[in-house]
């Protein structure tokens, strides 16, 4: 049976030398690390706590979360990363948003980006999605509302949910991937550890037209 490496309280030291908590598992976890899952991974359930490193929480949506939510898909921002204009208004989008959420069964798991020192304040979003039981791999997404960028809170959450994903998930890979103009993704997927393996050209369709997207990765080996 694969482990990764013992659970720690600590911190460990990432890549560029910067400090980041080592990551939280669920209360459920055996107390000598996590085990893999078994093979089906469709129905990606939620943590059974929330996961922090005590700066940022990631946790479950709420249904008051919906302000928040509706400011972040509307934000101009983020209409211009995102592939395609999803129809309906801001409060439209958040409430298909909040209810895909509380589905009991889904191939994609979303989770409120939120301040660890005040639960109930939203700094935005993340998600697993395009998860592919078969090659064991997932990918994983975020947003911010524009209040909280630049102080870290993407590249911690991206940790944490990755670190989770390879961990009690039992996927043996990450992918984070985002156009060759987004710069501030690129330097997400680096801060949280990923690593650059190239550029899929037209990748994804994006409004009408074909996108390439830069490949970032994070696997159960690097984590050791």
């Amino acid at each position: 049976m694969n482990r990764l490496p013992p659970v720690s309280d600590g911190s460990r030291e990432s890549r560029d030398g910067r400090q980041f908590a080592e990551w939280v598992l669920c209360p459920a976890a055996a107390p000598d690390g996590p085990t893999r899952y078994p093979a089906d991974m469709s129905a990606m359930h939620e943590p059974r706590a929330p996961l922090s490193d005590g700066v940022v929480v990631l946790r479950a949506w709420r249904e008051e979360d919906a302000p928040a939510v509706a400011a972040g898909l509307t934000d101009p921002e983020f209409r211009r990363q995102a592939l395609f204009d999803a129809p309906g208004s801001g409060e439209q989008q958040a409430a298909d948003l909040l209810s895909r959420a509380a589905e009991r069964d889904r191939a994609q798991l979303d989770l409120a980006i939120a301040d660890g020192t005040q639960p109930n304040r939203v700094l935005g979003g993340c998600s697993l999605h395009s998860a592919d039981q078969v090659f064991s791999r997932v990918g994983v997404g975020y947003w911010l509302l524009p209040s909280a960028r630049g102080m870290g809170a993407a590249s911690r959450a991206v940790i944490l949910l990755s670190y989770w994903a390879l961990g009690p998930l039992g996927f043996a890979r990450v992918e984070l991937t985002c156009g060759p103009a987004n710069t501030a993704s690129q330097r997400v997927a680096q801060l949280s550890g990923f690593t650059r393996e190239g550029t899929l050209r037209d990748h994804v369709p994006q409004r009408g037209g074909r996108r390439d997207s830069v490949m970032w990765s994070l696997v159960a080996s690097d984590l050791a």
